[in-house]
């Protein structure tokens, strides 16, 4: 009998794109370059790559589609505040019309709130549409299409403080490492687009 062919991407392969995935290397190009640095004997296909991170990707996040009732019963999941992280993000309000297939949401964190209780005035203008998502271009793509291009991209504040996080651990002086991250937080807490420009 014939010999079988090996399919598939080797496990330790599987782990090092994680590993590169995780660091924020995500085209299939660049993984191919950094598994040859790695100089490995059998470099998978650039198809093996895309299929293997879409995996990757739902297992991290889950479906990328979301219907009208999942949305709805993701918010009112979400709605609770207690026990999360000074940073965690959580649901305020929000309205979905099955019918009308529309949605409205407010999003916030526990230190956002308290920043607004030792405010006097607090200015709200809900003019804008804003995309808040993790950095996948296929997002703002499809929020274009949508919505046309006169929209502001917010990243999700959650995934890019994972990132970050584990990119500090680069950093071996711990003091850098916390003067670094003091200052994004400072940035994170930016009220406008200048204030966040100069920082």
């Amino acid at each position: 009998s014939a010999p079988q062919k090996n399919r598939g991407i080797p496990e330790n392969t599987k782990e090092i794109i994680r590993d590169l995935y995780d660091l924020g290397v995500k085209s299939v190009l660049n993984i191919i370059y950094a598994l040859r640095d790695k100089k490995l004997d059998k470099i998978p296909t650039q198809r093996q790559i895309y299929n293997f991170l879409n995996e990757l990707k739902k297992d991290k996040f889950g479906d990328a589609g979301m219907t009208y009732l999942e949305f709805e019963k993701w918010s009112k999941n979400n709605m609770k505040n207690e026990f999360l992280g000074e940073h965690d993000g959580f649901v305020l309000d929000y309205y979905v019309s099955l019918t009308e297939k529309y949605f409205r949401i407010s999003l916030s964190t526990n230190y956002l709130i308290n920043l607004a209780d030792k405010r006097d005035i607090l200015v709200v203008d809900a003019t804008y549409k804003f995309l808040l998502a993790d950095a996948a271009e296929a997002m703002t793509n499809a929020f274009e299409k949508v919505f046309g291009s006169n929209f502001t991209r917010i990243m999700c504040w959650a995934h890019a403080e994972r990132a970050m996080t584990k990119k500090l651990l680069f950093i071996k002086n711990p003091r850098v490492r916390e003067n670094i991250t003091q200052d994004l937080y400072a940035l994170q807490s930016s009220y406008s687009q200048p204030k966040f420009n100069i920082g």
